[in-house]
């Protein structure tokens, strides 16, 4: 199970890498027209985009959740077994994804990169936020 588990992270750490990477550098910017007439300036050279966490951070990263989660289970069962949910269904959905990642167009795979990464920090966002939550409260119930 917790090889399974761990397979399923690493693909999504490959489509998040992936979806940081991919054509940051198809942009071009246009001459910019200056006053004088006929007369052209060229714009800098683009500035690079921050260069995306390498796949161990990405898996880093992925593993903190999925731990945030595992402590969640113990102090709040009931948040806990959503989110569970969640982050399971994610997990499928993206494995999913990457069997099929190849063979769609790179504007597709962008698009669907980029959402699979939000889903992903959003997730792992609400899974660290309901443990602070519940840890607060459990504090709070222990003081009174």
């Amino acid at each position: 199970m917790k090889k399974n588990l761990l397979n399923h992270l690493c693909v999504i750490a490959i489509i998040l890498l992936a979806g940081c990477s991919s054509n940051s550098n198809s942009r071009t910017q246009k001459s910019v027209v200056n006053k004088a007439p006929q007369q052209l300036v060229s714009p800098p050279v683009e500035q690079k985009l921050k260069q995306p966490e390498n796949i161990d951070e990405q898996v880093t990263a992925i593993n903190s959740c999925r731990n945030a989660l595992d402590s969640l289970k113990q102090i709040n069962s009931g948040r806990a077994q959503k989110y569970n949910e969640s982050f399971n269904s994610l997990v499928n959905a993206a494995s999913q994804y990457n069997s099929v990642r190849a063979q769609i167009s790179d504007t597709t795979r962008q698009t669907v990169d980029s959402m699979y990464q939000f889903k992903t920090l959003k997730l792992c966002s609400d899974i660290n936020q309901a443990l602070m939550d519940s840890l607060v409260a459990s504090g709070e119930k222990a003081i009174r």
